[in-house]
């Protein structure tokens, strides 16, 4: 365990804490999962197959732990809190990590994957490439697609970027998705890429 706590933060969480899905017997959804807050902060919900033979849920936590502190003392300006790690499903053999992170660069340098989320015209500031097209969610949109000229005159609505394959809620209701992302809900896509980026479009 102590040798485990000698890697990067991002090791550790990628070593540990799988992302997976999964279902108890009542059909409860197990999905890893992020939240995008108004405020601008990242809810990270991550279930995992838990293995006690390698490790115990103390030593997981302490490990997360661990791993934000050592993060912290090089991004000083940066936020995440471990909110929850706890067992879960009808046979709990399942893990449970609740990461609340304060803001999207802090997501993204933690776990070392790409995400964005701000008004499209903060993400072309950003240098992301904006050159994919979006399909409409709803019938009353008179624009079944937009690409990257529709995109830039929609500067002011907020748009989420992700290369994972996991859930994503929103805070508002979506109004455009990329080709790798299907809509579950009003507010919940699922980002399904085998590579590149995905993107979903709300006010």
């Amino acid at each position: 365990m102590k040798k485990w706590l000698k890697l990067g933060a991002a090791a550790l969480l990628f070593m540990c804490l799988t992302g997976c899905a999964g279902k108890t017997d009542s059909g409860e959804q197990l999905i890893t999962n992020l939240e995008i807050q108004k405020d601008g902060k990242i809810v990270h919900t991550i279930y995992s197959d838990f293995k006690e033979a390698y490790y115990n849920l103390d030593d997981l936590s302490d490990m997360v732990q661990s791993s934000i502190k050592e993060f912290g003392l090089e991004n000083p300006n940066a936020e995440i809190i471990l909110k929850s790690c706890e067992l879960v499903g009808d046979s709990k053999d399942m893990v449970k990590v609740v990461m609340v992170y304060d803001d999207y660069q802090a997501y993204t340098v933690f776990n070392g994957k790409t995400l964005f989320v701000g008004t499209i015209q903060e993400a072309y500031e950003a240098g992301y490439d904006l050159n994919m097209e979006l399909t409409s969610v709803s019938a009353k949109d008179t624009v079944d697609t937009v690409n990257r000229n529709d995109l830039l005159n929609m500067s002011t609505q907020h748009i989420v970027i992700s290369e994972e394959n996991l859930l994503i809620h929103a805070y508002a209701k979506i109004q455009y998705v990329s080709e790798h992302a299907a809509l579950k809900d009003k507010d919940t896509v699922m980002m399904e890429q085998t590579q590149g980026n995905s993107a979903i479009v709300f006010k």
